[in-house]
This record gives structure tokens, sequence and C-alpha cells, in this order.
């Protein structure tokens, strides 16, 4: 066996992954460990690597290059990569006689005995002890690992030559950076997750069967604080270890802890400052840092645009705003601030508009340190021409959306730097749809995913019995081309693939009340998904009291609760029966469309108000994206494999079922919890809600369905908090959802705003304004030629009926001149 054979020499040896593989909800990659602790277990005990290959029979062998003694020059080849190249390049391919072998991508590892008296680690990318960066060269040292792909294994050590000078580049000593915080606030900032090879490498060298002293146990905290200030995660699990060590045995006393306590707060004031990062540009105020720039002209300069408005000319506002900021002598996190917040950055082709937020934050930030070396000490002189549409762009398709804000300043920068499941699904349906997608319809998609997942085994309990259930009631708006139906199919295949061997969620969108009541009795306690299209007809229909729909507003209303109650109106079978509901309605339309069928009091009755908004876009498409997206055998790896995530992510959530929602004997849910800091916090969210209903003249609308607002935000907060598996709600959960809900209030803004007049007035304005466009005058057949009223003659006459009463209108009959009648607007009529 190889990994014995290595091990027999002093190489310390442990198996590691020989393809991709998805394990507890997670995927693997080929070549990462499969013991937990990765590399820090690899060991030469014969009886050890013989459990880990029975088990593993097909495993790597991979080697902990600092335990085992060795240092590697690994030469990266193919897929872009030419290593060799680059030691040719610079006269260093004249490599010392060691072993060596070719790695499965066709490179070459060359293994040397490590000396002892140099500190080493992993690099990739090596830079030379005299600062020559060599591409396509890493090194592995110290606590880093490779994968012996030889088959031939040496017979002793003195296979292992002496490394040639320029691979013994020393690892980094620790800077100082001072840190004025505590030692607690310290360790909270400190980058989370496992030890990185960095911090592993000083983890690898803390002594575990010897003693050690004052002196190595400052220095040991120095290092790890130095690495976690620069962005090295696995501090804290570093400074247990060491910890651990330092209090061995007899050594835990009083005044060993004292020691480790004093030199632990030494070393985080001395190394712990955690250097400026884009993200603190939103925590800063621009104003007071404003008022110490002195040069004359800079508030100008600062607040205005420049005559031309292309990007290579607000990118140069942005300099010279910083410039002036560095002749004031403020600092890069300080100029760099004053730039985010000048019009050159908000501007239509300006840095913030035209990228993520958290790209344009890395764009600032790195422009302000180009900046820093390259003063723009004047504007340049450019032309006025029209930039270049961006690749995709969003074609009007909706009225301009509210714009409402319920995070702070300090909370929305807290938001951008957190991650969960969420961000993780839009990341994949980007990349899957070549970046074409309606954000906000999967935005609203995803919250439907989860809860056909989870909401039959959670609630938020409340003391008075009105449990908050997870489900969620939402209206998709726009026109033919926005991927309505595309963004369904993850909510179809998702919850398909979670229920497939109990049943499918999915219950169509084309039921009455009696048909929908019995899936739901059908169903009881189980989530369901109903999807309606052409949902102006369908709010039309459920609220005609005679037709076939009759009744479904209100059966709508009150299933939302959670209830199916007892009816003599469903089927006889189901005739008396009660059951549980975990009904998801998403209905869509076109906006217009929709408008029409709601009327201003719609919106107090506790049926609309129900529902949150998510407005599609048209995008206009690159050629390459507009060709055919067709999957290929052998496609690229990079391609998105959905079928892949919607399993991982399945394996994810069955596993979290398992886990944190196990249900406790004598419960049927599992209680969601939060923390008296969110409590707290959403009061604060509901009076804001308050005085925005309150501000304008729609308070009798908006503040019922705000207050239906305040009860989704915390379904999405718990959502957020089982995904992080957890039953107790966090702030970071809450703000999650927060960031949601200003999407949805602005959309409820909107709508509201939209359907202030009754739909028949809004028609009518409609059809007035196509008029005027065409002069004032237009014949009857070019109307019912318009796509807004193709096939839709009686909503025509109903209208000009309308428009005649109200005097704004009249039909002229010019059959016996033209051939035709035409539509005239009576100047001064009645609006």
């Amino acid at each position: 066996m190889k990994a014995k054979a290595l091990a027999a020499i002093g190489v310390a040896v442990f198996p590691v992954r020989e393809k991709p593989e998805r394990a507890d909800g997670r995927i693997f990659e080929m070549k990462t460990p499969y013991t937990r602790s990765g590399h820090l277990e690899a060991t030469t005990d014969a009886r050890q690597i013989e459990q880990w290959w029975s088990r593993w029979p097909d495993a790597l062998v991979g080697v902990n290059a600092g335990r085992s003694g060795l240092v590697t020059a690994d030469i990266d080849m193919g897929d872009g990569h030419d290593g060799w190249n680059t030691l040719i390049e610079n006269g260093l391919d004249d490599l010392p006689e060691t072993a060596h072998y070719q790695t499965n991508r066709g490179g070459d590892h060359y293994v040397y005995a490590a000396p002892s008296d140099v500190r080493l680690s992993g690099t990739k990318g090596h830079v030379t002890p005299d600062g020559l960066k060599l591409e396509d060269v890493d090194r592995r040292g110290g606590s880093s690992y490779f994968i012996w792909w030889g088959n031939e294994i040496p017979a002793t050590r003195d296979a292992f030559g002496e490394p040639p000078a320029w691979l013994l580049t020393p690892a980094a000593e620790p800077t100082e950076s001072p840190y004025s915080g505590t030692v607690g606030e310290w360790l909270q900032r400190a980058p989370e997750g496992s030890p990185s090879w960095s911090m592993a490498d000083v983890v690898n060298s803390i002594p575990r069967d010897s003693d050690f002293g004052h002196s190595e146990l400052i220095s040991f905290q120095a290092s790890i604080v130095a690495l976690a200030a620069n962005g090295e995660t696995g501090a804290v699990e570093a400074l247990e270890i060491l910890k651990r060590e330092w209090l061995r045995g007899e050594y835990d006393t009083p005044v060993y802890r004292d020691d480790w306590d004093a030199g632990l707060a030494g070393a985080i004031r001395k190394f712990g400052d955690f250097p400026d990062k884009p993200i603190d540009i939103l925590a800063q105020d621009q104003v007071s840092i404003a008022t110490r720039v002195t040069t004359p002209g800079f508030i100008d300069i600062w607040t205005t645009l420049p005559a031309v408005t292309t990007a290579p000319a607000l990118r140069d506002r942005l300099g010279r705003i910083m410039t002036l900021a560095y002749d004031s002598s403020l600092t890069a996190l300080e100029a760099a601030t004053l730039a985010w917040h000048s019009p050159a950055a908000k501007h239509a082709n300006g840095i913030r508009s035209t990228q993520s937020d958290g790209e344009a934050l890395d764009a600032v930030w790195k422009l302000a340190l180009e900046v820093a070396g390259s003063p723009v000490l004047e504007e340049g002189a450019y032309l006025a021409d029209v930039e270049p549409a961006a690749p995709v762009q969003a074609v009007p398709d909706l009225l301009p959306t509210r714009s409402i804000k319920l995070l702070t300043d300090a909370e929305a920068a807290r938001v951008v730097n957190l991650s969960w499941w969420g961000d993780e699904f839009m990341d994949v349906m980007r990349k899957a749809n070549r970046d074409v997608i309606s954000e906000q319809i999967y935005r609203l998609n995803r919250w439907v995913i989860l809860s056909l997942c989870f909401s039959h085994r959670a609630i938020i309990p409340m003391v008075d019995g009105a449990d908050i259930i997870l489900n969620f009631y939402g209206v998709v708006v726009g026109g033919s081309k926005v991927g309505k139906s595309r963004a369904t199919k993850p909510v179809t295949e998702i919850s398909k693939l979670f229920w497939e061997e109990v049943y499918n969620p999915d219950i169509g969108g084309d039921a009455t009340k009696a048909g929908l009541t019995d899936a739901l009795i059908a169903l009881d306690g189980l989530p369901t998904y109903f999807h309606p299209d052409e949902a102006d007809a369908i709010l039309l229909a459920w609220k005609d009291i005679k037709g076939p729909f009759a009744g479904m507003s209100q059966f709508i209303t009150d299933v939302y609760l959670g209830d199916v109650k007892a009816t003599l109106r469903a089927t006889k079978d189901n005739s008396g029966k009660h059951a549980q509901a975990r009904l998801n309605a998403i209905l869509s339309g076109i906006q217009h469309q929709i408008t029409d069928a709601i009327d201003p009091k719609d919106w107090e009755t506790g049926f609309i108000n129900r529902f949150v908004w998510a407005f599609g876009e048209r995008k206009q498409l690159t050629r390459e994206q507009k060709r055919p997206n067709i999957k290929r055998k052998g496609a690229d790896a990079s391609a998105v494999d959905l079928a892949a995530w919607y399993q991982q992510w399945v394996a994810r959530f069955n596993a979290t079922l398992r886990t944190t929602l196990d249900v406790e004997p004598g419960e049927k849910f599992a209680w969601i919890d939060m923390t008296d800091e969110v409590a707290d916090r959403h009061v604060e969210t509901l009076e804001t809600l308050e005085r925005i209903a309150a501000s304008g003249p729609y308070e009798d609308r908006l503040d019922p369905t705000f207050g239906r607002l305040q009860e989704t935000i915390l379904k999405c907060a718990a959502l957020v908090a089982i995904t992080n598996n957890r039953r107790c709600i966090q702030m970071d959960d809450y703000l999650l959802a927060l960031e949601q809900a200003e999407e949805w209030a602005s959309n409820i803004v909107t709508l509201v705003e939209a359907t202030d007049e009754s739909p028949m007035a809004r028609r009518a304005n409609r059809l007035v304004r196509l008029i005027e466009k065409n002069g004032g005058r237009m014949p009857l057949t070019e109307i019912h030629r318009n796509p807004e009223y193709a096939g839709r003659s009686r909503d025509v006459k109903q209208i000009l009926d309308e428009l005649t009463a109200q005097g704004r209108a009249e039909l002229l009959d010019l059959r016996s001149q033209q051939g035709q009648q035409v539509v005239s607007l009576i100047r001064g009529g009645r609006q």
C-alpha cells in the first residue's frame, strides 16, 4: 500500500477524496480530505492508515508537508498553466535531484527535505526570497499538504534532496498593527471558520509532547493574532489549542492562566488591528469627513457631476475627489467614503449603478488605493459619446417603484457581509440563466421553496394561540418576457424532489373553492403550492359572487392562517371535515391588467393585503445570451448542474428536519423563538411602517397591508434561522428578512398608488392617453389592433361608453367618407 510505504520512511499521510462526492448535504471537491480535521490528522501510524484505507480503499494519499519534514515545488501545467515556462524564463529550471513524479494534470512535484532552521508555509504563485513571483509554481511546505501522485516510493529518506534556495522564502513574521479594543471584542471580530493553511501551519508547530516557555507562548499568540488580523480564518480554534497545550496537566494554575491572559491581551494590542475593508465605507459619516477637506472648491467637485457623464469621466471625478481628500491628510477609507457618496458614483453610468453594492464597494476601494499612488491632478477631457448599453439592461415594463428603507445604514452594511442559503440560491440561478433573471421573482420564490420544505414542521408560537405559520401569498407582476414560468421551475423541481416519496406539493392553479378545499383536506397539514396565471382574470372571477369561483377570495383569506374549516359546501366525501393547510399561493399576471382588477377598497378587506409583490423585468440580451442555452455532454465543468444543486439542497434540508426541527415528544411542531434583541428591533420596524402609512393619503390601505407584512418579516426571519440550523431568530436572521421586506414594502406602496382610482377610471385614462398620442383622434379599428385592446371588444365598448358619459370623447361615424368609425376626444371634457 502506497500510504504505508510512505509512512515507513517518516512521511505523515492521510486519505483524500479521489473524486467529488456529496455527503451530509454538502458537495466535497476532489482532493479534499476525508478526515474531519484534514491534514492535521496526518500520521505515520500503520494501524490508523489501515483503518482509513479499509474505509476508503480508493482514497488518494495526502501528505502533510511540515509534519513529514518535506517541502515540495508544485509546477502546474495544462488548462492555461505553464509553470515550467516560468522557471525557464527566470533561469530556475535546473532543479536539484530529488524524488519527483508527474501529477494527474501533467504538472510535476519535486519533493525535497525541508531545512529545520527556516519556518516555511504553503504558497500559491511562489515568491522567491528576492521578491520574484513565479506564476503557476506553488510551494507546499509547513502545514500545507500535497497529493503523492507517483507510484514509486523511495526506499529511504535519502531520496529527498536539498531544495533550491529560491524555494526557501521564510514564512512571513507578524508585523505590528495596534488594536485598541478588548480581547472579547477582538475574538468576536476574528474571521470565523476552520484554520486556514497559514493558521494551521502555526497550529501544527505547537508542541504537543514537550514543554515550551513564555517566549514561545508569546510568539505563537502573536502569530495567530497577526494572521487573523490579515483575514486568515481559524484564530479562535488555534488559540484554544494553544491554550490547552499551555495549561496542560500540572501547568493549569492561576499563574500560568494569568500568563496566558496577559500574553494574549498584549498580542492583540500590538498585532490585532483589523485593516480597513470596503464594507467599512458604509459605516462612515461622509458629512463630518467632508468638513475636514480644506482644499478650495472641494464641495463643488464633490457635490456635482462633470460636464460629460460617461463612465470614464465619472471615474476621473471620483479620482479627483479622492486626491483632494488625500491632500487634506485623510485616510484611504475616508477618501473612498467621500467618493462613494458623490453624485458621480450614483449616476446611471457611475460605479454604484452598474454593478452590485458588493462589487461597487470593492471597485471604489480599489480606486482609492490606486489614487493614493497615482493622484488625479486634473480631470481629463471627454467627448459626450453615448456609452454602450450594459450587456443586460432592464426594459421599463412597470411603474417606477417607491423606495422604502427599513434598515439603518449600519445594519445595511452588516447585511452586505452576511451570507445564507438564499444568497447561494440566487447565485446559482444567475449562473444557470446566464445572468438573465428577474431578480425579484426569484427572491420571492426562494421563500416559497423554504416554506414547502419546512412549514409543516415549524411555527412561530403566539401566546394568544394565533400561531404564525411559515407560508406565503404573493403576486408576480410582469409581461410575457420576464421569465415568470421559468422562475417557477426551481419551486416545483426542488419541492417535488424533497417530497418525492410522499406526494407532490404542486396543486396547479385552476381550482374552484370546492376543488381547492378537496385538495387541502386530502393533503392535511402538508405544504402546497397553488399558482394561478392570468391573475387579473382570477381576481375578477374570485370576486364574482355568482360564478363558479364564488367565495374563493374569502376562502383564500381564511386558509392563509392555516385552517381549512369544516364546511358543508365541499364534496360529499369531505363534508364536515376540518384540516390544517400550509398553502403557498403565488399569482402572476401583467401589471396594468392586475391593477385593473383591484379596487382601492380591496386593500382594506384582508384579502389583497395578505400578498407580497414581485416585479419582473424584461431584459435586453447580448448576442451570447440570445443563443440557445443547450446542455451538452462533456460540457465545461464550470457549467451549472442544477440537478446536482437541487439534490444538495434537498439533502441539506432533510438534515435540518432530522436535527434542528426534530419535534419534541408531545409537540406537533418545532417552536421558533427569537432573542429579546430581535423582538425589540421588530417593534422599531412596526413603528417605521406605521409612520410610512400615516405620512401619505393612503393610511387606510397601507396600515392593514403593512400589518400583514410585519408577520411576513417574521416568517422570513424564521426560515433564515432554520437554514442556519437554529430555532431561535438571531439579529442577523432578522436583518436578512428586513432587507427583503424593504423591496416588498416599496412594491406595496407602488401598487397602492397605482390603484388609487377605480379600475374603470384607470382603464379610461389609459385609453385617453393612447388617443392623445395619436393627435386626439383614432380610428376604432386601430384601437382594436393595439396590443392592450386586441381581443377585448367588450372592454373597449365599456370604456368608450364611460368616456362618452363623462363627456370626454365621442364616437364619430365616418363610414360614408372613410369607411370606419373614429373616436375623438372632446376638449375640456370632464376628467
